[in-house]
């Protein structure tokens, strides 16, 4: 199995010079301090508009080990093409340089994400539809399917005889041995054609009065049945068909350990796909038609259906492997709705599984996880397979919403559930005994474990955390009981680690605030070196000099402390404006020691270099930060979360000399909506914004995201009419540029033309909406990059440079 670590779930972006550990990397990087330089180039919204890939550079990503542990394969694009391609480095080779894999090499490649055996030999997995295994001792790899039709979910039985995967509806297993193949369950869509139609009483009498009076009736009919049971018997041990209906789906299909039975997970989409499906036009079409694209492949499938549509039911099914009878487990949650949350988290290729139903290595206990579809509680259920009942472990509430992205595994007792949980505060880990008691907390403290991983040993853990600084990722280990930690990566900025098949090295994707990052290996011992593998910048990213930042902590009106980067330009303007930028996402974190995003850092030096101050905000409900930051948003998105920007707005006049007048703010998509509602409720804090691809309504917005945070439209309307840009436009009295793509699959182009409709009703002026006919959410070519952001630094230049009033300037001076 790929062993791995996930330290940071954000884009991460890589360093511009060569290093061989960490500390002189902060004397050789690009973002190195130095004095101006006469002619050194400036930067340009034209030059940072372009594809990032080509004229900054592309760090490498997805980055695995090959199982004997001598080759690294990664994304990258040193070439600068239109997109990135697979390359392998041969890391105990010196001076070896990184190759680009060939098409017909990469379905051989033992790195492939797949399944390690328990005795350690084989290695299973799936590329492009079909199966491979991979021997682990002599190091070669067989094909083990090359069909028409997809292999996937691969993984050994329980006692490695055989592996299991799924194909169509059903599971298969491939016998080692034998090469046979044999079929497990034989789930059909359709009506079962031996299910007898309900007769009318007409019909019943007259199908009765035909079977009394024609023997050849009775004979046909008694032929029939004898043939279907001859065939059966002859054919061998096969589980009988099961119908679903159209509505029905299964998936998740798991071989218990002792072979007896198959679980998996039906989901009912009957009254869901009674919901109605946006269709989007477009307008920039290869056949000159306007054309349209139903958005019903969004959100696993369910569809982009705007919040309080009617969800997916969902039950756990036990098939018998000795008949394929079909019996559903009795959760005894009464009528609580919920719907199955996978063991391996929200990132189930970082932790090692994404199956429903998780079972101990002895193969006598499992559990499955649940989240109700109030949003409100999460259980562990401890199931009983046998009595088809289930028996909850653990209940983890919020009064607010859960949040409760795993991973959950077992350790090796096999009587011991371990997993991350925020239910004191911040997510930490726990464990918890099958024999009950409350769960037990391994780590605690005011900061967040972010990734967790058994070793391969199972005697300790490879903890992701951000105990030294909410901007940091180091990689620790720590014994399955708890206890001290033992910290293996040094130095500021952010690691995220991938661990060699043997566990004694690390592939290490690093970054700190002198460079976006690149490619490391380093020893798995604590404090080693680490040496850079790559250089992954261009000449032209490197003449640049990129301005470096300050973390600081601004309180806000309610005693919290919010984490900026402040950027300060080397000649401010004379008229001392500043810009305020604020992430997407809502729940997402933007100020960490690294280098920062292609999509951002570009911008702020240009603003840097027109004399701007530049503050890049957490604000409350971001993540990283606890609970009690994320759920601040709870019930009214754009209160404590803008009272956040406007807290920074009086700390940069009252502490950095910005003039109060002259301060901007922009973001996209849930920066977007924070731009909408920093104008609309509070006039005159903020001189200028630029709302990209906003959310304008959240009643129009989709059900998963929006029903956490704000509940059903229909039930709590409150919270909605508080919580929507639309229903504050009344207060715009400064000026406001608006940007979305006509094409967004996310954000709805809908939402911004109703509010343009509204500002219109509402007799606004000051405002201006700029439509992008061919994107998406966000912006994926250089024409759009380049309007965009010469649309916004205009907007700045315009109304944050004016002149001011006599009366205004003297107040503004007297401030």
């Amino acid at each position: 199995m790929k062993r791995s670590v996930a330290l940071l779930s954000v884009f991460l972006l890589e360093c511009s010079m060569l290093a061989t550990n960490v500390a002189p990397l902060a004397a050789q990087s690009a973002g190195k301090k130095r004095p101006p330089a006469k002619g050194e180039p400036q930067l340009t919204l034209e030059a940072i508009s372009r594809d990032s890939g080509k004229w900054g550079g592309t760090a490498p990503t997805q980055i695995r080990w090959s199982e004997d542990g001598t080759k690294l394969h990664f994304q990258w694009n040193p070439e600068r093409a239109d997109r990135n391609e697979l390359y392998e480095l041969a890391v105990n080779t010196p001076d070896t340089k990184p190759r680009k894999v060939e098409d017909a090499e990469k379905r051989w490649l033992s790195s492939n994400p797949g399944e390690r055996n328990k005795a350690e030999t084989l290695k299973v997995y799936a590329y492009q539809g079909d199966l491979y295994l991979h021997d682990l001792r002599t190091g070669k790899t067989r094909q083990i399917t090359m069909t028409s039709d997809s292999e996937s979910n691969v993984r050994f039985s329980s006692d490695g005889k055989g592996i299991l995967f799924t194909r169509g509806d059903n599971l298969f297993e491939w016998v080692i041995d034998t090469g046979e193949t044999r079929q497990w369950t034989d789930f059909r869509k359709g009506k079962d054609p031996d299910e007898k139609p309900k007769l009318t009483k007409q019909d019943e009498f007259l199908e009765k009065q035909q079977l009394e009076l024609f023997e050849i009736l009775k004979k046909q009919e008694k032929d029939q049945k004898e043939q279907k049971g001859r065939t059966k018997r002859e054919r061998g041990p096969f589980p009988d068909p099961t119908y679903l209906k159209d509505t029905e789906s299964v998936g998740n299909l798991q071989l218990s350990p002792d072979r007896n039975t198959v679980t998996f997970i039906l989901t009912d989409r009957a009254d869901a796909n009674k919901a109605k499906v946006p269709e989007m036009p477009k307008y920039v079409t290869k056949s000159g038609y306007v054309e349209t694209e139903r958005l019903g492949s969004q959100i696993g499938g369910a569809g982009r259906v705007k919040v309080g549509a009617a969800q997916p039911v969902q039950k756990l099914g036990i098939m018998k492997a000795a008949d394929g009878k079909v019996t559903y487990v009795d959760m005894g949650l009464e009528k609580r709705e919920f719907g199955f949350q996978l063991i391996g988290g929200a990132s189930a290729a970082f932790f090692g599984g994404n199956q429903a139903v998780s079972w101990s290595e002895d193969g006598k206990n499992s559990f499955c996880v649940l989240r109700a579809r109030d949003n409100n509680d999460r259980w562990i259920m401890l199931l009983d397979l046998a009595a088809a009942k289930a028996k909850i472990l653990d209940t983890e509430h919020d009064d607010a919403w859960i949040q409760s992205q795993g991973p959950y595994g077992w350790l090796p007792d096999n009587q011991t559930i371990w997993f991350r949980s925020e239910r004191h505060g911040y997510f930490h880990v726990y464990t918890l005994s099958v024999a009950g008691g409350k769960p037990q907390a391994l780590t605690s403290g005011k900061w967040e474990v972010t990734g967790v991983q058994l070793a391969n040993d199972k005697s300790k853990f490879y903890l992701t955390t951000s105990e030294t600084h909410p901007g940091e990722r180091h990689l620790y280990s720590m014994a399955i009981s708890g206890g001290p930690r033992t910290r293996i990566t040094a130095g500021e900025g952010v690691f995220n680690a991938t661990l060699s098949p043997d566990e004694k090295w690390l592939a290490v994707s690093y970054t700190n605030p002198d460079g976006p990052p690149d490619l490391y290996r380093m020893e798995n011992k604590p404090g080693a070196q680490m040496t850079r593998l790559v250089d992954s910048y261009t000449d032209e990213f490197k003449s640049y000099r990129w301005r470096k930042f300050e973390v600081v902590t601004i309180p806000d009106s309610y005693n919290n402390a919010l984490y900026a980067r402040l950027y300060k330009p080397d000649k401010p303007n004379p008229l001392r404006p500043a810009v305020i930028y604020v992430h997407g996402a809502g729940y997402a974190q933007s100020v960490f020691k690294n280098w920062g995003g292609f999509g951002t850092a570009p911008f702020f030096n240009v603003l840097l270099q027109a004399g701007y101050t530049v503050l890049d905000l957490d604000y409350r409900g971001s993540a990283g930060y606890g609970r009690d930051c994320r759920t601040d948003i709870y019930r009214n998105m754009g209160g404590k979360d803008i009272d956040s920007a406007v807290a920074a707005a009086k700390w940069l006049a009252s502490t950095q000399g910005v003039d109060a007048r002259r301060i901007g703010i922009y973001g996209g998509s849930y920066g977007g909506f924070f731009t909408l509602m920093a104008l609309f409720k509070h006039p005159g804090v903020f001189a200028a914004g630029a709302a990209l691809y906003p959310v304008t309504d959240w009643a129009h917005y989709n059900h998963p995201y929006t029903a956490n945070i704000l509940n059903l439209t229909f039930e709590d309307d409150e919270s909605y009419r508080r919580s929507s840009p639309i229903y504050f436009a009344d207060g715009l009295k400064d000026r406001l540029l608006i940007l979305h793509g006509m094409f967004d699959r996310n954000v709805n182009y809908q939402d911004t033309v109703r509010l343009t409709q509204r500002l219109i009703e509402l007799k606004k002026t000051g405002w201006e909406l700029a439509s992008m006919p061919i994107e998406d959410h966000g912006w994926q070519n250089e024409y759009s990059r380049l309007d965009s952001n010469r649309r916004i630094f205009d907007l700045f230049e315009e109304v944050l440079k004016r002149s001011l009033p006599a009366e205004a300037k003297k107040t503004a001076k007297g401030k």
